[in-house]
């Protein structure tokens, strides 16, 4: 799809600033991470420093002082000779021992130096000296025990204890500050790293925002491209999430289906089905895309103001960069007027195929009607004198007459040529009245035997102008809408027929009692091969119907509602006076000149008889042949007068015969006599010349005029 396209190439070339800004990022957040981490642990570490510091100074202050209480206590001791103090001497060294214990651990550079080991090492002198005063004293040596402690061993190894722990507090107090130091000028490291730092990422976030926005920048002129293209994109888009809500659709989309936007979006497509579409087919669609494959096809829908419409659809589904679908996208192009071609083209094809069937079928259809037509008229001359029977039989030659302007007409159904120069004046509502004499088998005879009653009225026809018109035509469409009538009513009913005029128009309607036609059917009532029968209609009735009463410079409309029956009114113009020539009586071409020869040429045998008959009967010598090729061997052999000849014979055809019969030294007057629909090769043709054509099926009458004219 061409949206989901441009789309992946936008978002493939935001991808480009990804790499540098996720680089800077982690750099900052680790930088500033790791910063502030030392920081909070120097400053945990300097405030714990200065918390120790505070307690090694108590620390320095509580051992100077328990030395002193210890001294003391073991000088009151030998003073007083009191175990008392002995006892108190035992506390306070326990006390004091803990304490050089705490300090050793607070500050234990303090304790390296070299002044700590002479201190030691006078703690203990003075310590032994203390406990061997203490052992005197128990015994009640009292004096000896006083002159040890106050000797001058005891005094000095006093004084380095005292000038040690001196040492040693202050080294222990320098120790504190020395850490301490240490910590603050790692801080102020760290600060000085971070105003350097600071710069460096300003400048590096700077050249980031640059090219984000350079970026950025990009990215919103092809979506502006990307949006322009899709505003005025010829076809109609429409994007849905995964359940289908419609989220965007285009202006196209608006102008083609009459929705608006606010209509659209929420919704779901479904508004736009027509019903036309099987159920199946967006089953499989749904099927398609969920799967995350592209789904195309057709739908006939509706616009919102109920018009149906054809559109071609590629329906793609969108993907995140995870893989997952998280919207649909339909791209459709509207090809109505492609379909209405396709159909016309469609039906063209049929027609050609009908005509193509149809040409030979009225060659065929034409032969057996001229062999009726022609026995008729044979019949009729024989029994002038018989009113009845010369009725029956000049209503069978008018049936057989209208058959062949039938299947005449089925030859040029496509192109729908009306020739008016054939319209006589006739009375609407005799046509009316031969079309219901033509049907009686049907709504009578068959429908009695069934047990179906059907009732004609003709009560409202009144009486109207002349119409000009070709009868036959005419006739076929009312039969056509009776016979359509009768399908609507299978068990029974009413047909009721009315005639009036108003101004210079005539106008007639056909209602029938049956069921109705619906609107959708009422839309397509007069297309071609649009049939509501099944397999028992064409479809070519009404269709026909419609072309003739255009021709006539008529109109036809259908009024039906389902289940209240069905009128059809058709109105036409009146014949005006010049057009109404009097009637004047038929009279019988006779043949004016006896015993012509006539050769007659026809593969059909009832037809050479027919000819042979009327003509005999005349006074001429006839001979009659089944082929071509014994034909142009008897019209070699003898000089004939009049060659009748039909066209489509096997072997040798018609045109064969008058190819060389145009040949001869003598060339005879030739008439065709032809049951062929389509148009023949021109007759001022040299090779192809005659002098008449007669088409099947034949007034014997217009043969003799023919016959006339030639002046043999």
């Amino acid at each position: 799809m061409k949206g989901v396209m441009i789309q992946s190439k936008t978002t493939t070339k935001g991808h480009r600033p990804l790499i540098p800004l996720l680089a800077i990022l982690f750099i900052t957040l680790t930088l500033i991470m790791g910063l502030f981490w030392h920081i909070w642990s120097n400053y945990k570490d300097v405030k714990f420093i200065q918390e120790q510091g505070l307690q090694v100074q108590r620390l320095a202050g509580t051992i100077l002082h328990l030395d002193e209480v210890l001294v003391q206590s073991a000088l009151m001791c030998v003073a007083t000779g009191s175990q008392k103090w002995e006892e108190r001497y035992q506390r306070i060294e326990l006390q004091l021992d803990a304490a050089i214990k705490k300090a050793r651990r607070l500050a234990p550079d303090a304790f390296s130096i070299h002044v700590a080991d002479q201190t030691g090492a006078a703690h203990v002198k003075l310590a032994a000296m203390e406990e061997q005063a203490f052992d005197l004293v128990r015994k009640g040596q009292k004096d000896a025990a006083s002159t040890l402690l106050f000797s001058d061993v005891y005094e000095e190894q006093t004084r380095i204890y005292a000038q040690g722990m001196e040492k040693i507090t202050a080294e222990m107090q320098v120790s504190v500050d020395r850490v301490l130091n240490k910590h603050r000028k790692d801080m102020f490291l760290t600060i000085m790293a971070v105003a350097i730092a600071l710069p460096c990422l300003t400048i590096a976030w700077g050249y980031i925002l640059r090219l984000m926005r350079k970026h950025i920048t990009k990215a919103e002129e092809q979506l502006h491209k990307l949006s322009h293209a899709i505003e005025n994109i010829s076809a109609t888009v429409v994007i849905t999430d995964t359940e289908g809500k419609i989220e965007y659709v285009n202006p196209k989309f608006c102008q083609l289906t009459g929705y608006s936007v606010s209509d659209a979006i929420g919704k779901n497509p479904r508004i736009l089905q027509s019903g036309k579409t099987p159920p199946e087919d967006y089953k499989e669609l749904w099927k398609t895309i969920k799967s995350g494959k592209e789904w195309r096809g057709e739908f006939c829908n509706r616009k919102n103001s109920g018009e149906l419409y054809w559109e071609s659809a590629l329906i793609s589904p969108v993907k995140d960069d995870k893989g997952v679908i998280i919207n649909f996208i339909a791209i459709k192009d509207d090809i109505t007027e492609k379909k209405k071609m396709e159909e016309a083209l469609l039906q063209s094809e049929k027609l050609k195929s009908l005509g193509t069937i149809t040409a030979g079928i009225s060659h065929d259809f034409n032969n057996i009607l001229a062999i009726i037509s022609g026995n008729v008229q044979l019949l009729e001359e024989s029994c002038k004198d018989d009113a009845g029977l010369t009725k029956a039989l000049h209503t069978i030659k008018r049936a057989a007459d209208d058959g062949a302007q039938i299947s005449g007409r089925m030859l040029k159904f496509t192109k729908r040529d009306i020739d008016s120069s054939g319209f006589v004046p006739f009375d609407i509502n005799e046509l009316i009245n031969q079309a219901i004499d033509f049907t009686i088998p049907r709504w009578k005879n068959e429908a009695q035997v069934k047990g179906i009653n059907y009732h004609m009225d003709t009560e409202g026809m009144m009486s109207v102008p002349s119409i000009l018109c070709n009868p036959a035509e005419l006739r076929e469409v009312f039969v056509n809408i009776i016979n359509n009538a009768l399908d609507a009513m299978p068990d029974d009913g009413r047909i009721t027929f009315r005639t009036w005029s108003e101004d210079s128009t005539v106008f007639m309607n056909i209602s029938d009692t049956g069921g109705g036609i619906t609107e959708e059917v009422k839309k397509n009532i007069f297309d071609p091969f649009f049939s509501t029968k099944g397999v028992k209609g064409t479809g070519l009735g009404l269709s026909t119907a419609y072309g003739i009463i255009s021709g006539h410079g008529g109109k036809i409309e259908v009024e039906s509602e389902g289940g209240k029956g069905s009128i059809f009114t058709l109105q036409f113009p009146a014949a005006a006076e010049a057009d109404r020539p009097e009637e004047l009586p038929e009279t019988e071409q006779e043949i004016k000149r006896d015993s012509l020869s006539v050769l007659v040429i026809d593969d059909e045998e009832d037809i050479c008889n027919i000819l042979d008959n009327f003509l005999s009967k005349k006074g001429h010598l006839v001979r009659t042949v089944g082929n071509g090729k014994e034909a142009i061997i008897l019209a070699k052999a003898i000089n004939y007068d009049l060659v009748l000849c039909d066209i489509a014979m096997p072997d040798v055809n018609g045109h064969e015969v008058v190819r060389a019969l145009n040949k001869l030294e003598k060339r005879p007057k030739i008439g065709i006599i032809t049951g062929w629909g389509e148009k023949l090769k021109p007759i001022d043709d040299e090779e192809f010349k005659v002098d008449f054509i007669i088409k099947k099926p034949f007034d014997l009458s217009e043969l003799s005029k023919h016959i006339n004219e030639l002046g043999i």
